[in-house]
């Protein structure tokens, strides 16, 4: 039987979706590979990664950065920081309402931050602070693929992908995803709106525990969680797009159509002859 396709799995057999989900990525069995020569021009639409580039960089000028007794950055870090994570338009609309800022005032600083510690690339030293001096070397320019593929994997396996999402966590999704990156992938010329995609890019164990959610309550649908536990944070990280433009709020529909990026499709690779 785990040798035999599986419709309900994409007609992967189960020993393949085994492999995938839990073989180390680091591990040259893996079916899933991180590329990890992509210089910048690649990364340029990966919201997540610049972000964490320019935390990473202002750390590195600044420190040691003394954290709030919160815990979070201090406002004389956060500001400039943000004039260098902000276009004129969004600096415009943000500043007009956010007089004093704090690190929680910004979601993307914040989780720029939080991935970078959850990376291993900072620290604390003295109680301050610091990007770790291992780390420093991947914010050269010709060592950006190894720093996203540091992130990538972070995020995936270590990071909860659904931190600031509308919605309770259902159980499965993220621990899925090299299963849901992979069927993404078979998108590439097509797409699919985000009201089709359950059926198409989740196993059935994921698919259900979404469905038990949207359950909960009446006004909760299940394009609408795949758009806020999935869509969201692969739209951020860079691997998926829509014939909509980027905003400063994240504002996909249900019927949107969901393609992979150019990013995504030459990030990560998945070819199961590597298990043999």
């Amino acid at each position: 039987m785990n040798e035999t396709p599986d419709p309900e799995m994409g007609n992967l057999t189960p020993g393949q979706v085994e492999q995938l989900l839990y073989t180390p990525w680091s591990d040259p069995r893996s079916p899933l590979q991180l590329r990890r020569d992509l210089n910048l021009a690649d990364l340029k639409d990966s919201a997540i990664f610049i972000n964490a580039r320019h935390f990473l960089q202002a750390l590195a000028d600044t420190a040691p950065v003394k954290p709030t007794t919160t815990g979070n950055l201090p406002r004389s870090f956060v500001r400039p920081l943000l004039e260098i994570m902000m276009d004129a338009e969004k600096k415009e609309l943000f500043f007009s309402v956010t007089k004093v800022v704090n690190e929680m005032d910004y979601h993307d600083l914040h989780v720029a931050r939080v991935l970078c510690e959850v990376a291993g690339l900072i620290g604390k030293s003295k109680g301050c602070f610091v990007i770790r001096k291992k780390a420093a070397h991947l914010l050269a320019d010709e060592n950006a693929g190894e720093l996203f593929a540091r992130l990538l994997e972070t995020f995936f396996k270590k990071f909860n992908m659904h931190y600031g999402g509308v919605y309770r966590e259902a159980p499965f999704v993220q621990a899925s995803m090299p299963y849901t990156l992979y069927r993404l992938q078979l998108l590439e010329n097509k797409g699919l709106p985000v009201d089709a995609l359950a059926d198409k890019i989740l196993l059935p164990s994921a698919r259900i525990s979404l469905e038990d959610l949207a359950e909960e309550n009446e006004y909760w649908t299940l394009p609408g969680i795949v758009n806020d536990q999935i869509i969201r944070p692969l739209h951020d990280l860079g691997f998926v797009q829509t014939p909509r433009e980027k905003t400063f709020f994240y504002d996909i529909k249900d019927t949107d159509v969901v393609s992979p990026t150019p990013l995504m499709m030459k990030a990560l690779s998945v070819d199961f002859s590597r298990t043999a």
